[in-house]
């Protein structure tokens, strides 16, 4: 398989950039998500 990063970011003319980059944002959306339940839990709100 055809190393798809340079320098550690992906190539902007890869075809799968954009399916990643929507994957990465859900990924940080949830952990965001995870973190203000543990916060809400710990303050007891």
């Amino acid at each position: 398989m055809k190393n798809v990063f340079v320098f550690g970011r992906m190539k902007e003319d890869d075809p799968r950039r954009e399916e990643v980059e929507a994957m990465t944002e859900s990924i940080f959306c949830a952990i965001e998500q995870e973190i203000d339940e543990i916060t809400h839990a710990f303050n007891g709100e």
